[in-house]
């Protein structure tokens, strides 16, 4: 298998950016699904950082350190698969060797306090913020709204409407977290959300472990942490 079989739709990041994505959102919500990419040729290179979904869409993918983690429902019961040999639609990624741990301030605890603070941390360590990067978080959480999504092709005549409504909705309270997350201002309805610069994926790291999107709500508590990258191989 080629490593991608359309060029063409790779989203609208310069070649020369150490994060990369495959694939956009614009495409899964009209059904194009033209990427197809083989998980283990991103893994020839070490520190593998990548959030994303595979082909077929019907299932979260968080890759941390070169390990993929899949959270999915099959016949509405849920479960986390990690794998090494499976076909990508859609993944922003980039290589990290090293990341910088700081705290996050005790004012900072939801989806829109971070969406503030993140870009002001990633400047204060020299990070150009016009530009995407990638970044972690650890700690533990009041409040999680997730989604997982479940595929396409469910007949709804908007494509978009079809890509909101073929996902499982709900939510987590007072666990342990690790999440990677893509901020960029120049991304919005192309690798975030519309109303969003971040785009993150999440993992518990307590009890049953539990992958998915966060879905742009989230109470962090006091003493969680953000990872910034010290330095990303090209």
């Amino acid at each position: 298998m080629n490593h991608i079989t359309n060029k063409a739709s790779l989203s609208q990041i310069a070649p020369t950016e150490p994060v990369q994505a495959i694939g956009d959102l614009r495409a899964i919500a009209s059904n194009n699904l033209n990427n197809q990419v083989e998980f283990r040729s991103l893994t020839q290179k070490r520190h593998l950082y990548g959030l994303g979904m595979p082909l077929g869409l019907n299932a979260e993918i968080l890759v941390l350190d070169g390990k993929a983690y899949l959270g999915q429902f099959k016949s509405l019961a849920y479960e986390v698969k990690e794998l090494d040999d499976f076909d990508i639609s859609f993944l922003v990624y980039a290589y990290v060797p090293s990341w910088t741990k700081m705290e996050i301030p005790n004012t900072v605890q939801t989806f829109t306090d971070l969406e503030q603070y993140i870009p002001k941390a990633a400047a204060n360590q020299k990070i150009e913020t016009s530009r995407p990067f990638l970044f972690r978080l650890e700690g533990e959480v009041s409040a999680l709204d997730w989604f997982v999504v479940s595929g396409m092709g469910n007949g709804v005549p908007n494509h978009l409407g079809s890509f909101l409504r073929s996902r499982y909705l709900g939510g987590l309270d007072d666990r342990k977290i690790e999440a990677l997350g893509f901020y960029s201002p120049s991304h919005r309805g192309v690798l975030t959300n519309p109303n969003s610069n971040m785009h993150i994926h999440f993992r518990t790291t307590d009890e049953k472990i539990f992958v998915g999107h966060i879905n742009d709500s989230v109470i962090i508590k006091p003493g969680s942490y953000l990872l910034l990258p010290n330095q990303i191989a090209n």
